[in-house]
């Protein structure tokens, strides 16, 4: 839509073709991603959070609205050359242009518009004319040129003087002369078309064998992949049975004297009514006892949150998760068919990171407070309002420090009196994530192309690790590895001493938003908008296995022994369970 041409619609659009931002018709609509709301382009510029529900915006991701466009191009205007401003509104001119018609045929009607406003093509001084009054003009103009112009002669006069001149112009000669020559460039310059017409005729039926060579390629591999995705469909039918009896018989053994009635009262929906006492989380050992060939598998969901699980926390046996909800669930890891035993409140908006120290659950995420909760009650005891700018996204304790990270900023706080002691500041952009190295005297910080790393005592900045991939949205760091997951779907792990690159993994196919190791270094576990969790061995940096229980986002993943849990964009929190596979 050009912002020169004056727009008077017939009916005033109605009210969602109209942006939230300038409260106007649209122009040039545009979806921002990262909210999903459609806003003018031009609107956009200076837009850093979405003014419908206040989630980060980035304007370098934004997609054009075409059913919004198509929408407001069939929306009737006024000729904008049958207009007239009278008291700064723009009323309909009865001497101008009287037609109506949809907006997207305004440069179709431009075009022939007989009330278009034009110049003397003999002078400007001349004024502007209608394009329908032009020709009346010309046959009275005085700045009427005469035909041996361009061979010098510089009369003027109206038409019919300008005839009466020609007859005795001097420059006559001149004229013909320049218009021999001309003629014989012309004959050469047509004879030159002529072969270059040859040549594009040439090319043309090559561009056509080479498409019609796409096109065979193209139907044969549209075939390839209807033949795999059926494969896969087989494949995914065939491994839900298998993994279905596995479950069923594992039950069976674990589980006979449990009745009938438990199993169905349950408001978890475990498939698995309880763990026995052998196999409680809280027995297994600190290192994982895991020998290849093993694999995870689903043994139930947990149902509770109304809306997006965003973090998962474990802590002595008990799980507290949270999310967009805004309420905390606690749930007993060693008897999850009973459901969640508990609900913690305070939170007014979504709920993005969580961590456990000292006795205290500390959260936070959109109301920019740090919440202080004690475990035994499960009461807030300390709050910090406004704590940050921008939404918190990511939080650590160690020692009596808690750090929380949100736009460009790593703020440090007494665990104990919530009372400010530093803030780490310039970082570039987003800060979406952070881990300890595994003694706790680095902390590393993940942000845009680049992975910060500062001394936890004195809070220094001790290093970078400069990258390409983009944002972080997620990090973990291992005795050999920094590993840290990227925006555009890579993995890449680092030399945990010389920070060089050593390999990439690769198998995501969204935002990595998750990263847990296993308690040893040897196994690590991923999360991604691709709506799965992904098992990698990093001793030879190969994939175990893809765990693809989710229909939404994985944005959270936690272990515990040898329980693994997973919180998605569909509300659900699914539970997974090692088991060993037979060699």
């Amino acid at each position: 839509m050009d912002d020169d041409v004056t727009l008077k619609f017939v009916e005033e659009p109605i009210s969602h073709l109209r942006c939230p931002i300038c409260k106007k018709c649209y122009k040039e609509p545009v979806i921002n991603i990262s909210c999903g709301h459609t806003f003018c382009k031009r609107c956009t510029n200076t837009l850093q959070t979405c003014p419908i529900d206040s989630l980060p915006c980035d304007i370098g991701k934004l997609v054009v609205n075409r059913l919004v466009v198509g929408q407001i191009d069939e929306l009737f205007i006024y000729c904008p050359f049958g207009l007239i401003l009278q008291n700064d509104e723009w009323v309909v001119d009865p001497s101008g242009c009287p037609e109506k018609f949809p907006l997207g045929s305004l440069d179709q009607h431009k075009a022939q518009c007989q009330f278009v406003p034009v110049l003397c093509p003999n002078n400007g001084d001349c004024g502007m004319f209608k394009s329908q009054d032009l020709n009346g003009h010309m046959q009275q103009c005085s700045h009427t040129k005469c035909p041996n112009y361009s061979t010098g002669c510089e009369f003027r006069g109206i038409p019919s003087a300008v005839s009466t001149h020609v007859a005795d112009c001097v420059f006559a000669s001149n004229f013909n002369n320049a218009d021999t020559e001309l003629k014989t460039k012309t004959q050469m310059l047509e004879k030159s078309n002529l072969n270059l017409q040859k040549e594009v005729n040439f090319l043309k039926e090559k561009i056509v064998s080479l498409e019609s060579s796409r096109n065979e390629i193209s139907s044969q591999l549209n075939t390839c992949i209807g033949s795999i995705n059926s494969l896969q469909q087989k494949f995914d039918s065939l491994h839900s049975m298998v993994e279905q009896s596995m479950v069923t018989r594992s039950s069976r053994r674990s589980f006979s004297s449990q009745s009938q009635n438990e199993t169905s009262g349950s408001t978890s929906r475990l498939s698995s009514a309880s763990y026995s006492p052998t196999s409680s989380p809280t027995n297994y050992p600190k290192l994982e006892n895991w020998m290849m060939p093993f694999q995870f598998k689903c043994i139930g969901t947990l149902r509770g949150h109304q809306d997006v699980v965003w973090c998962l926390t474990v802590h002595h046996g008990k799980l507290y998760s949270a999310g967009s909800d805004s309420i905390i669930k606690v749930w007993d890891l060693d008897s999850l068919a009973k459901g969640c035993f508990q609900n913690m409140q305070g939170h007014k908006k979504m709920i993005h990171c969580s961590c456990i120290g000292g006795g205290n659950l500390y959260t936070a995420g959109d109301d920019l407070s740090v919440r202080q909760w004690d475990l035994q009650t499960g009461t807030t005891t300390q709050v910090i309002e406004n704590a940050h700018d921008n939404t918190i996204c990511s939080m650590l304790i160690h020692d009596d420090h808690l750090f929380t990270s949100s736009f460009s900023l790593i703020k440090v706080w007494n665990r104990t009196t919530l009372t400010l002691k530093h803030s780490m500041s310039g970082l570039h952009h987003w800060v979406r994530a952070m881990a300890f190295s595994p003694k706790k005297e680095w902390l590393y910080s993940g942000s845009h192309n680049v992975i910060n790393i500062w001394d936890t005592i004195t809070f220094e900045s001790v290093g970078t690790i400069e990258h390409n991939l983009g944002s972080i949205y997620s990090l973990a760091v291992t005795k050999q590895y920094v590993i840290a997951g990227s925006y555009n779907q890579n993995i890449q792990l680092f030399d945990v001493k010389t920070n060089e690159e050593i390999i990439k993994l690769e198998g995501h196919f969204g935002a990595i938003t998750s990263l847990v190791p296993s308690p040893s270094g040897k196994f690590l576990f991923s999360g991604s908008h691709d709506h799965n969790v992904q098992m990698w061995n990093l001793e030879n940096h190969l994939p175990i296995q893809t765990l693809s229980r989710h229909q939404g986002s994985v944005n959270t993943i936690a272990l515990y022994g040898n329980i693994l849990l997973s919180g998605s964009e569909d509300h659900e929190i699914k539970v997974y369970r090692y088991f060993q596979s037979p060699v």
